[in-house]
């Protein structure tokens, strides 16, 4: 080899160490660099850790809280539903009730009973209290009588049995006679009143 070529080849040696030389410095602060942001890492795991166990303990708390609510409004509804059955079951003998009182004040009105009987008004007076009592009972479990002669036809409330020509033209479309009395429990419809409509 010739000196120019051995020169040549000593300076690519020189370069090549200088090369590996800096790029050893890079990859050195490459490696500490990759340390301290591992070691930033370190310190901010636990604040992770700590922030998503509060995380899962505050879902934990509000699913709680939600099933504690939900459960309360289904016990309620369940309360509810069972005075429900209960009161619809009793309707047909508040209604039998009534109509065995208008029936008595009917025969009265008629004078079907010449004289007075006192076994029959002590039984009327006994049936009258028992009726009070049975009704003074259901109202205080929620049941309340619908009101409906007079007021305006509402399909909310009324079911419409028949319609009848009005006997006034302010009668159109409002309830003339309630064939079936409706009642409310806890401010909902229990059963819907049985009416005669104006038309």
């Amino acid at each position: 080899m010739n000196e120019q070529t051995k020169d040549q080849v000593n300076e690519d040696i020189h370069q090549d160490s200088a090369k590996k030389g800096a790029s050893g410095d890079a990859q050195a602060d490459a490696q500490t660099d990759l340390q301290s942001e591992e070691s930033d890492k370190a310190d901010q795991e636990p604040h992770i850790v700590t922030t998503d166990w509060q995380d899962k303990y505050l879902r934990l708390y509000a699913e709680f809280d939600n099933f504690r609510r939900r459960t309360q409004r289904e016990r309620l509804a369940t309360v509810q539903n069972a005075g429900r059955e209960m009161m619809e079951a009793f309707l047909p003998v508040l209604d039998d009730f009534d109509r065995a009182l208008k029936a008595h004040a009917d025969s009265l009105d008629s004078g079907a009973t010449s004289g007075k009987n006192s076994g029959q008004d002590a039984l009327a007076e006994g049936l009258e209290l028992v009726h009070q009592k049975f009704r003074s009972a259901m109202e205080a479990k929620g049941l309340k009588p619908m009101d409906a002669v007079g007021k305006p036809f509402d399909t909310d409330h009324h079911e419409a049995v028949t319609q009848i020509p009005a006997p006034t033209p302010k009668q159109v479309g409002t309830v003339i006679e309630v064939c079936e009395r409706g009642y409310f429990l806890h401010d909902a419809v229990l059963r819907f009143a049985k009416v005669v409509v104006g038309k």
